[in-house]
């Protein structure tokens, strides 16, 4: 009986809080409403924020993305596995969109200050794009994913579900031809 109330209080909880968030979004502000439609819909930018910047500093808006295989690449220039792992991934990706693939990299970089991190997409020539260095997207992900150490690489579908929380294995072993795989 006890374990039936709690499971009634859980329930309960849950409707009122989803009831209050609607009555917030209903109650928002003219200027709210207006700033959360300029905002990109879909998964991606709830994922990622609503831009990533490239090697050379640029922003570039996380739609661009929309209908592509998302990888996530959590590596740092200080991981001797990361710097020997990230130029095979760079040569795959490069095959990949080469081939006409819709994929996209985010590099979630877990060097130790924002210079470290561009000198090190720099010198590999990371041709993808990248969460910006100050950002909290950082530990975000690494704990959505499970990251426990890198370098790791996470594969979504064109929907955001994940397809392979090992696709550093499949890179290393089967190159660009792991995108059929994914």
């Amino acid at each position: 009986m006890k374990r039936m109330s709690v499971a009634m209080s859980m329930v309960s909880v849950v409707f009122f809080a989803g009831l209050l968030a609607s009555c917030a979004e209903d109650a928002a502000p003219p200027a709210a409403k207006k700033a959360e439609a300029a905002r990109p819909a879909g998964w991606i930018s709830e994922l990622f924020g609503a831009e990533l910047v490239k090697t050379d500093g640029s922003e570039v808006k996380t739609s661009t993305m929309t209908g592509k295989k998302v990888g996530i690449y959590f590596s740092a220039h200080w991981c001797p596995p990361c710097r020997g792992f990230t130029p095979v991934l760079v040569k795959a990706y490069n095959e990949m969109v080469g081939a006409g693939k819709a994929f996209e990299i985010v590099f979630v970089s877990f060097d130790r200050s924002a210079d470290a991190m561009s000198a090190y997409m720099k010198e590999t020539k990371m041709p993808w794009l990248a969460i910006p260095y100050e950002s909290a997207l950082r530990d975000t992900l690494a704990k959505k994913y499970g990251v426990r150490g890198i370098p790791a690489l996470v594969i979504l579908d064109a929907k955001g579900n994940t397809v392979s929380q090992n696709a550093r294995g499949d890179v290393q072993s089967a190159g660009a031809a792991a995108f059929d795989k994914w």
